[in-house]
Order: structure tokens, then C-alpha cells, then sequence
């Protein structure tokens, strides 16, 4: 039982939605029928999390236009984001350091995937440099990895290569304990 049909909702956009949008913003060739695959798998989602079949969109020019109806006119800076932004950043790059990842990349690819709005909201500072050098060779990498895909034998080894790097992830974030979430059934201490 979700705590509200707009949170949830507003929730929902900003995993279903919001990547879908990406997708396309970055020219990654998604077919009627991936496409349609994905927003079907959501939709489960949707419903499963208790979300009125009424209120889950049935094509995704629906789900841009819900989305700007119920998460954008709320997206805003909370003390909380801010503090969570900066620790996740903060942890991703003392993660990835020495040699690896610093903070300023971080927070460039960051702004990068969120967009200034987000990412003026979250105060994640701007890295001039970093993110001309990201916007310039993201969208690169991605259609040089798009062109691969046909090949024979490149989708099962780039599903390999992502699956052993987001298990490494996982393994190396939560040092191997695994990772437990507490979903709160109550709103924040203090909220109105």
C-alpha cells in the first residue's frame, strides 16, 4: 500500500520515465517493441506497488506528460537531498581513488546524467572542465557501443562485461555484506 498515488507516481517517473528519457536523449536505438517491453515492465511495477490502474500511463507520451504533471512542479532542494547527494558523491569517489575516479569527475558525470536543474538543486558544483570532457565523449561512447551490439557474439559478452562490473560494484559498495533497505512507512520527522 503505497504510502500516496503521488508518491509513488512521482517515484515511478523518476526511474521509468526519467531513464526512458535518457535513452532517447542520448540516441540509443530502442525498438517499438523494447520500448514497449520496458513500459509494460513497469507498469507490473506500478501495480504491484499498489498504484490504481487508472493512474499507470499505457504509452510513454503519456508517461512524459504525467511526469511533467506530477514530478516536475515538485522537484526542489531539500537539506536532506543536499546531504545525501554529497554523501553518495563523496563515497563514489573516495571509492574509486587512488588512481581511479576523483570528486570533481565525479560530480561532473553526475551533472551530466541529472541535468543542472537537479544538479543546481542538490548543489553538486560545477566542473567546468570535466564537463565539457563528458558531454563531449559520452554521447560517443554510447554510439560507438550501439554500433557494436549487432556484431556476433557482442551482445553476450557486453551483457557479461556490464554484469560482472555492476556485480563488482555491488560486492565492492557494500564490501560483500549485501544490501538491506528499510522502507519507511511514515513521512520524515517534522514533515508538514
Amino acid at each position: 500500500m503505497p504510502i500516496s498515488q503521488a508518491d509513488i507516481m512521482v517515484t515511478w517517473h523518476s526511474l521509468a520515465t526519467y531513464t526512458m528519457q535518457k535513452l532517447v536523449e542520448w540516441k540509443v536505438p530502442v525498438g517499438p517493441a523494447d520500448a514497449s517491453a520496458y513500459l509494460h515492465l513497469w507498469q507490473v511495477t506500478a501495480h504491484m506497488l499498489g498504484v490504481r490502474d487508472e493512474y499507470i500511463p499505457a504509452t510513454w507520451d503519456a508517461a512524459d506528460a504525467q511526469s511533467e504533471q506530477v514530478l516536475d512542479p515538485i522537484l526542489t532542494s531539500t537539506r536532506e537531498g543536499i546531504e545525501l547527494t554529497d554523501i553518495l558523491l563523496g563515497q563514489l569517489a573516495e571509492q574509486t581513488s587512488p588512481g581511479g575516479i576523483d570528486r570533481p569527475l565525479v560530480n561532473a558525470l553526475a551533472r551530466f546524467l541529472v541535468g543542472d536543474r537537479v544538479a543546481d538543486m542538490d548543489r553538486i558544483p560545477e566542473e567546468p572542465f570535466w564537463e565539457k570532457t563528458i558531454a563531449a565523449l559520452w554521447p560517443k561512447l554510447v554510439a560507438f557501443r550501439e554500433r557494436l551490439i549487432p556484431l556476433p557474439l557482442v551482445p553476450p559478452l557486453a551483457w557479461t562485461i556490464d554484469e560482472a562490473a555492476r556485480q563488482y560494484i555491488l560486492f565492492y559498495l557494500t564490501k560483500g555484506q549485501g544490501t538491506r533497505i528499510e522502507i519507511p512507512d511514515t513521512n520524515r520527522p517534522g514533515a508538514g
